[in-house]
């Protein structure tokens, strides 16, 4: 393809396509597949799973309704402190200037917005996701004048060329598409040897919690958006009666079984952690709560994984795991590229 005037700097999406990007309405062919430019967001023809396809609607949906501010934002960069204690201070590292680094699953910006912070301005970006969501992190980013650039496209079929990225950032996204190991091997090649990768994925939970997720996710299935948001709704208000009690309980010793341990706990992460999830948080709205549960049912790929199967997915996809750390509700893990 012919490339434009040496006087018109190229963006960082076309360096990495090594392509120049058709205008709006144009289209363009990469890797064998056709992509549109639509409101400015490269946008591919691909066809996907039912599940893929269900993920991407929920997404698009939920990400419609929020904003990102207030409470909303404090709430994401306090979730980033207990998943990732420290790191957002080390996000200079993590991606030095200059770095090429992809948000695979962006959705609607906020993650990264509430990571890289100011650091984003030195970075050459893209945010990468399979859902309309995204039209709301090109929206988000404009508005606080943060360079990037956003392709929809599934994870697994991105149009990059191998060893593409320096550094790869997937928080809350992984078990969300139809096989984590999978698409973890897909990132990875996309990483240049010595890369970094940063993710964070649904822990397997306790037998009882299991079952519930199961149970709940199959009725909503059936529902549409909409519907689903609404019967919802009584669970949420469960979690907001029971986080307001403000009480803990002793439970005596383990109980195997059902994977609970001894020890003192609050009421409402008892029955959070261990029975049902029942979104409850004091700081956010009851509508903004009731988002937190959409977001963990309505989603038919929602896979829960072991540490022991998210270190051996590394080592597959040729990842090194430099740092990991498990909570009740999830992974987190740093991976060098080897």
């Amino acid at each position: 393809m012919a490339s434009r005037s040496d006087s018109i700097r190229r963006s960082p999406l076309e360096t990495l396509l090594a392509s120049e990007l058709p205008a709006e309405g144009g289209e363009i062919a990469l890797k064998g597949k056709r992509y549109v430019m639509r409101d400015g967001i490269l946008r591919s023809h691909s066809s996907h799973s039912a599940t893929q396809a269900q993920t991407q609607g929920t997404y698009a949906y939920l990400w419609s309704k929020l904003e990102l501010e207030g409470d909303a934002r404090s709430f994401q960069e306090a979730w980033f402190e207990q998943h990732f204690p420290g790191w957002r201070a080390e996000v200079s590292k993590l991606a030095p200037a200059g770095s090429r680094v992809l948000d695979a699953g962006c959705g609607a910006g906020w993650s990264a917005l509430a990571f890289f912070g100011e650091h984003l301005r030195n970075v050459a970006y893209i945010g990468a996701d399979i859902s309309t969501a995204l039209e709301r992190a090109a929206e988000n980013f404009r508005n606080m004048a943060m360079p990037g650039n956003f392709v929809q496209e599934s994870l697994t079929q991105l149009p990059f060329s191998p060893a593409s990225f320096d550094f790869i950032f997937t928080p809350g996204v992984l078990h969300h598409t139809d096989s984590v190991k999978t698409s973890l091997k897909q990132l990875a090649e996309l990483l240049v040897p010595g890369g970094k990768l940063l993710l964070w994925v649904y822990r397997k939970q306790p037998p009882l919690r299991e079952f519930a997720d199961r149970l709940i996710r199959n009725h909503l299935a059936k529902l549409t958006d909409e519907e689903a948001f609404r019967d919802l709704m009584p669970l949420t208000r469960l979690g907001d009666a029971l986080g307001r009690l403000n009480v803990d309980v002793d439970v005596p010793e383990d109980i195997p079984v059902l994977g609970i341990p001894k020890g003192r706990i609050n009421l409402q992460r008892l029955v959070y952690y261990y029975f049902v999830k029942t979104f409850y948080n004091d700081s956010l709205s009851f509508e903004r709560a009731n988002m937190q549960n959409f977001d963990w049912y309505r989603p038919l790929n929602a896979h829960t994984s072991t540490l022991e199967e998210v270190q051996q997915w590394c080592a597959l996809a040729g990842l090194t795991v430099e740092w990991h750390l498990t909570t009740p509700s999830g992974i987190s893990a740093l991976a060098r590229k080897k």
